[in-house]
């Protein structure tokens, strides 16, 4: 599981900086560009990077079916932040670059706080 985490990681890190080198060359204030479909691949693996992350969580044998949270709950949350991040891109075409690298690591931050709470 380390190893998916790390070879996502990698995946992620190679889209961003495929995008900023894009991003130069990228002026339009047009909504969905290469940039902003690199940008929206980047938050699919975001997502399932922190579901994997809160799945490594320390979980109690009591929680029972209340593991499912773990899965379900980075998993929800990343699709909300992916329809904003839809959203945003018709509101403010030009803050792609900044929407989508905030987009992804929020993803990873979420994983984090779930992998530390206890629920």
């Amino acid at each position: 599981m380390i190893f998916l985490s790390a070879l996502l990681s990698f995946f992620i890190l190679i889209i961003i900086f495929s995008s900023a080198k894009d991003r130069q060359e990228d002026k339009k204030q047009k909504a969905i560009t290469d940039v902003s479909i690199k940008l929206i691949f980047g938050i699919f693996l975001s997502i399932i990077l922190s579901v994997l992350i809160a799945v490594n969580a320390d979980i109690p044998p009591s929680a029972g079916h209340g593991f499912y949270i773990w899965i379900i709950g980075p998993g929800l949350m990343g699709l909300m932040i992916l329809l904003f991040y839809l959203t945003s891109l018709i509101v403010k075409p030009q803050q792609k670059y900044i929407l989508g690298l905030t987009s992804i690591f929020l993803n990873v931050f979420i994983g984090f706080y779930f992998m530390l709470s206890s629920f």
